[in-house]
């Protein structure tokens, strides 16, 4: 009775989820725009701390370097700094690639389809369709 009891609930938990409506963020130009905009700042952001710390490692290094073959903890934090900037440097390219990529999203959702209403005196059929273009002066 107890496993009966537990396949129902579960079953009805599955079936409450499964039913449950994704809601899908509105596709429009300010969307892309501002998902763009998110994404080149954290690229900038990533960018900027990479080289800083790859910049503060490099002056650490350049100060203890010896040939000794030992090494300091001063020369381990270097190590890990220029280490992880090179990394977060690296890793900004894909979001200044994706950033651009959703402007250019942005873009295209600008361009609108548009039916345009002519007279149907000078026309013969009733409706035309025309395509809009618009440029942003931004």
């Amino acid at each position: 009775m107890k496993k009966l009891i537990l396949f129902v609930i579960a079953f009805l938990l599955f079936t409450v989820a499964q039913s449950q409506n994704q809601v899908k963020p509105e596709l429009s130009k300010e969307y892309y725009l501002q998902k763009s905009k998110r994404q080149k700042n954290l690229a900038w952001g990533l960018l900027g701390g990479g080289m800083a710390s790859t910049f503060v490692a490099t002056v650490i290094l350049k100060d203890n370097l010896s040939f000794s073959g030992e090494t300091s903890s001063e020369e381990n934090v270097a190590d890990v700094l220029f280490y992880l900037g090179v990394g977060s440097s690296l890793a900004s390219m894909p979001l200044f690639i994706s950033a651009d990529i959703n402007r250019k999203n942005a873009a295209k959702i600008a361009y609108g389809y548009r039916p345009l209403q002519v007279d149907p005196i000078f026309v013969k059929q009733s409706r035309e369709h025309a395509l809009v273009f618009r440029f942003a002066l931004e």
